[in-house]
């Protein structure tokens, strides 16, 4: 028996009436929006930045779905300007959790020129998980390796983890699997597959690196300039047929 919400009445509250209570409470907490194969870049960025530019609070976590399939993409996906004291996820199928290859189930294949694949930008939410997807992208030889990385990281405050991802860079001209400036970040039981570099951290960036072995070799494992930070901290790691590890300008370094 508990009280009624005046305080003054008692009645019983049975498995019956229990039951709806903790379904709306559950799906009060998160909000799921799913992606579909069939849906462009632009139809994708469109319902991102619809959502973007709000705070998520404390209590809630917005989940972007790849539901199962292969996508084809033309432009970028952009993750950006998510902020509050909530949880921000964006992954693919939970099932993929045990290991990062290249049979993920949700796979989104980035055919434009001189352009990233995926970028999670601004993103300064509590707490952020980026999971479960395998990413091919072209590498059509642009030098500049903003323009040619699978996933790029830029100016993110949130506790960002990167976990359980297939990283793929079409061949070793040049660009990076991953490219983090001004970015916080862990990344875990991940995967790399060629590029120039595996991980670029630049700019102020502090990437935990751990367990994340490449399938086929780089040219650079992994490469640090401009005051990037690396912290290896469990191997496998990247690794690369001209060397292991890069060092570039400034005062960061790889340990």
């Amino acid at each position: 028996m508990i009280k009624d919400i005046k305080g003054t009445q008692d009645f019983e509250l049975t498995e019956e009436k229990l039951v709806p209570f903790i379904w709306l409470r559950q799906n009060r907490q998160e909000e799921i929006i799913n992606l579909e194969p069939s849906m462009s870049a632009t139809d994708i960025n469109n319902i991102i930045e619809n959502l973007s530019k709000r705070d998520i609070p404390s209590s809630k976590t917005l989940i972007f779905q790849f539901v199962d399939g292969t996508y084809n993409f033309d432009d970028f996906i952009r993750f950006y300007d998510f902020r509050g004291a909530g949880r921000l996820y964006i992954q693919g199928n939970t099932s993929d959790a045990q290991t990062a290859n290249s049979n993920q189930k949700v796979m989104l294949n980035f055919t434009s020129n001189y352009r990233r694949g995926i970028i999670l930008y601004s993103i300064n939410v509590n707490y952020c998980e980026f999971k479960y997807l395998r990413i091919n992208k072209q590498n059509t030889g642009s030098t500049n390796l903003d323009e040619n990385c699978s996933l790029r990281l830029s100016s993110n405050t949130a506790k960002l983890k990167i976990l359980y991802n297939y990283f793929n860079l079409e061949n070793n001209n040049y660009g990076a699997c991953i490219y983090a400036t001004q970015t916080e970040a862990e990344i875990t039981a991940c995967m790399f597959n060629r590029g120039y570099y595996g991980l670029c951290a630049a700019y102020s960036s502090h990437i935990r690196l751990a367990n994340s072995p490449s399938d086929n070799p780089s040219a650079y494992g992994i490469y640090q300039y401009n005051n990037g930070n690396i912290s290896k901290a469990g191997s496998p790691y990247p690794f690369g047929t001209v060397a292991n590890e890069r060092y570039g300008l400034g005062t960061g370094g790889i340990a």
